[in-house]
């Protein structure tokens, strides 16, 4: 089974997706993987996000974020949505 989910936005585009150029936030997940991330595509993308990083969190400011109990595939799966705006998910996923 293949799920496809679409959503209609603003993104940044493939050429960001974990990449270091401009990034402003490394996430730190499952210990040791950093996914590199722009604070504009989190602001823009999640209430939650933006309540991290421009509400009264303590990573309003914080250029490094651990996230716990996330499997980088998945981690990895949300943030491409964010930043291209569609992903396949696939059972080995799901």
């Amino acid at each position: 089974m293949l799920l496809l989910l679409e959503a209609c936005t603003v993104y940044l585009g493939e050429q960001y997706v974990n990449s270091s150029t401009l990034s402003y936030i490394t996430f730190l997940v499952e210990g040791c993987k950093c996914f590199y991330a722009h604070r504009i595509a989190l602001l823009t993308s999640s209430d939650a996000f933006r309540a991290m990083f421009d509400g009264g969190y303590g990573e309003k400011d914080a250029r490094d974020v651990e996230i716990p109990n996330i499997r980088w595939e998945v981690f990895e799966l949300m943030m491409r949505f964010i930043y291209i705006g569609s992903v396949e998910i696939t059972n080995d996923i799901a």
